[in-house]
């Protein structure tokens, strides 16, 4: 992600998220249990080849912080400051696009 800020990123890979050029960026993992049981989940996940216990999104790669110390440029979001219902909202307005 380049040239963002004050970002909350709900997310689920299985690489390292980067960003570059980003200022006061959140991160939290993707709600995806309040989307779809969990045993429709876990055939999805399957099918994919991956695996909810593989979820990269708390190792975000920052290119313009390249010390040991954190970077200043983002966070992981705190319990309280998780949205909920956020997969619903994003589902459903892509489907109305």
């Amino acid at each position: 992600m380049h040239t963002s800020t004050n970002m909350d990123i709900y997310l689920h890979v299985t690489s390292e998220p980067i960003i570059e050029d980003c200022t006061d960026m959140r991160f939290a993992s993707y709600p995806y249990q309040e989307v779809l049981p969990a045993d429709q989940l876990h055939s999805l996940f399957v099918a994919a080849g991956l695996g909810p216990e593989k979820n990269l999104f708390d190792h975000v790669k920052d290119f313009n912080w390249l010390r040991q110390q954190q970077s200043p440029n983002w966070r992981l979001l705190e319990p309280s400051e998780v949205r909920q219902g956020v997969a619903h909202h994003v589902l459903y307005t892509q489907q109305r696009v």
